[in-house]
């Protein structure tokens, strides 16, 4: 049993911990410390899930608080893991960190099999350094620090560093402790942009939420129903989950970028037909580190501690049942509809829900709360349905209502019945009240508007031999609509043929249109910079503008000058939120403002997560700015 324990300091490594015992004690013989710490030689020193916990807590002095499993939890690295495992293995690997079976941890956790490399020398901050040797007078293992793709610190947002001490010692079962001469601080030169640098910073701190907060384990299955779900709020799957894999490789590295995807490990190939990032979204058949995990939860516009405590949203207008509006039926307004399907619009950028009750009325909306409604508030009616308009049918011809009336009844507008009678055919159906005077006058029989019809129809084709069917029809409408009510097998018979469009089989000069479509990118985006308010400078912006969006999406390896063009001039999702917060300080100080931050993330319409990491920014370009009309008005 061992006299005395050091007091772990606040992230300490239990690695850390058992190395400054090491240290206090004197101990020339790792051998001899191990037999202290676990009762046995063998035991291997591993800095992030070591094992044979239980027997180092029954060698702890008399009265000690400490457990195997507040060591697991507060001191070494099994808590990032945890989250991302199931159930049963995240169970397992803590078992065998309790017990005497540690071969299979690190399988367990897919660090073995995992693409992102574990780090091979311990690292320190040297902020953190000095404050621990002038708090506690001598340093120690950080945890968060030795986390692969955590190269900043989380507190201090400085570069770590690595020392001179290996992860994987020279003797495997000695533990090495941080000291002032192997924790040697090297100034380095770091030529990083602020985006890549802010995104580091924020993969540090979201990697120290999951360290310092306690999450249930889930299953790949979790996972994938809740990034399922998420990317058809983002509008990049369909509601049947079905993902547009190009669109969101193209977003995702849009919104890192290349240089830190490469910097954490998770580089991306956009040509490639598979990537992590691609399977991560799918039926997971294998463990993904937490880094990438991560990674996917910020691009989803999620926070750490948010995602894991959210349900999964996949029924967006609930589990009914949904009011029906169809004013015909016994139960209107009554809630008898039980199904709705659900797809993303990208005219209304929203997930529009179709109701279908069993009368057959169909309708749908993008507003939640329409179908609970005891109001008529419905988006657009797709299908009034057959009881209705049997309804319909009723009203104006045996009934003789007026359409007015009929509308009324049928809860609707009078030009919806019009439309409708119209369509179905009941106008000309309908008794006509005929007053005294025109029931004295010779009307011409329906025959003879036949062939008065006809004669037109025949003679619209002889002057005009060149035109289609829908053109003639466009040229004498009243004509074509009567013979298509009446008489329409004759109208088929005498109508010309559809003629077949002959398809020519012309090459593409990709070298003259590189250059014509560079010419128009650069006129496009010389006016685009100039914008008020401004727009993102991206391929599909531009595209949109010069009728060549797909062209520029599909074939852009076809057009090198224009590529070249796009890769020096399109704007990251920061550096376009950059201009747009020069542009509002700009309008501010325009309009004589005080250009408050504020204001500007008001103006810029920056989101809370953009404007906290562009705050010091903001900052900057307000002082910038107003010095600037300081020294105009002092000249």
């Amino acid at each position: 049993m061992l006299g005395f324990f050091p007091i772990p300091y606040p992230d300490e490594l239990l690695y850390s911990i058992l190395a400054r015992f090491y240290v206090w004690s004197a101990n020339t013989s790792p051998k001899v410390a191990l037999k202290e710490f676990f009762g046995r030689t063998s035991v291997v020193a591993t800095f992030d899930l070591p094992s044979h916990l239980e027997s180092l807590v029954q060698n702890l002095p008399v009265g000690s608080t400490h457990t195997a499993s507040s060591f697991i939890q507060q001191n070494t690295l099994y808590p990032l893991y945890s989250p991302f495992l199931p159930l049963n293995r995240s169970k397992a690997v803590f078992d065998s960190m309790i017990c005497h079976f540690s071969g299979d941890i690190h399988s367990r956790t897919g660090i073995m099999a995992s693409t992102v490399p574990q780090i091979k020398f311990f690292r320190f901050c040297q902020i953190c350094s000095q404050e621990d040797l002038m708090k506690y007078g001598e340093l120690y293992w950080h945890r968060v620090h030795q986390i692969a793709g955590v190269l900043v610190c989380p507190v201090h947002q400085v570069w770590l560093q690595n020392s001179s001490v290996k992860v994987k010692g020279e003797n495997r079962h000695e533990f090495y402790a941080a000291d002032i001469e192997n924790c040697i601080y090297k100034l380095s030169v770091v030529d990083y942009d602020k985006t890549t640098l802010d995104n580091l910073t924020t993969l540090a701190q979201d990697i120290n939420k999951i360290l310092t907060q306690s999450h249930m384990p889930h299953d790949g299955e979790w996972f994938r129903a809740k990034y399922q779900s998420l990317l058809i709020e983002k509008g990049l799957a369909t509601p049947s989950a079905r993902i547009y894999q190009k669109d969101l490789t193209r977003e995702f590295i849009d919104f890192y970028g290349h240089e830190f995807l490469r910097l954490v490990h998770s580089e991306i190939n956009i040509e490639a037909e598979s990537s992590w990032l691609s399977a991560i979204v799918r039926k997971h058949r294998k463990v993904f580190h937490p880094i990438r995990h991560l990674l996917l939860i910020r691009f989803l516009n999620q926070d750490v501690p948010t995602f894991f405590e959210n349900d999964i949203d996949s029924k967006p207008f609930g589990n009914g049942a949904w009011t029906c509006f169809n004013g015909a039926s016994r139960h209107y307004l009554k809630k008898t509809i039980t199904s709705v399907s659900v797809a993303y619009s990208h005219e209304v950028k929203k997930l529009v829900g179709t109701f279908s009750c069993s009368c057959g009325f169909v309708y749908s909306t993008s507003d939640s709360s329409v179908p609970y409604s005891d109001k008529l508030s419905i988006g657009k009616i797709k299908d009034f349905g057959s009881v209705w308009k049997r309804k319909l049918k009723k009203l104006l011809i045996e009934n003789q209502t007026s359409f007015r009336e009929a509308a009324r009844q049928l809860k609707v507008d009078t030009k919806t019945v019009i439309r409708y009678a119209e369509r179905l055919r009941l106008i000309d159906k309908k008794p006509k009240m005929l007053s005294k005077t025109q029931e004295g006058l010779n009307i011409e029989s329906n025959g003879d508007f036949k062939e008065k019809y006809r004669r037109e129809w025949l003679k619209a084709q002889k002057d005009f031999p060149l035109l289609s069917k829908t053109e003639l029809r466009k040229l004498c409408p009243s004509v074509f609509m009567w013979l298509y009510r009446n008489d329409s097998k004759w109208l088929k018979a005498h109508s010309p043929q559809k003629r077949k469009i002959i398809k020519l089989n012309e090459r593409v000069d990709w070298e003259k249109r590189d250059i014509q479509i560079l010419k128009l990118s650069e006129i496009c985006f010389a006016k685009l910079i100039e914008q008020d308010p401004p727009l993102r400078i991206t391929v599909s912006n531009i595209g949109k503008k010069i009728g060549y969006q797909t062209i520029l999406e599909k074939k852009l390896h076809k057009l090198p000058k224009t590529k070249q063009f796009y890769e020096s001039n399109i704007e990251t999702i920061e550096e376009f939120q950059i201009r747009r917060i020069k542009w509002a300080i700009s309008k501010l100080i325009t309009k004589d403002e005080l250009p408050k931050p504020w204001k500007v993330v008001r103006l810029t319409g920056l989101k809370k997560d953009a404007a906290n990491r562009l705050s010091s920014h903001i900052e900057q370009e307000i002082q910038k700015a107003t010095l600037n009309k300081l020294q105009r008005r002092a000249g």
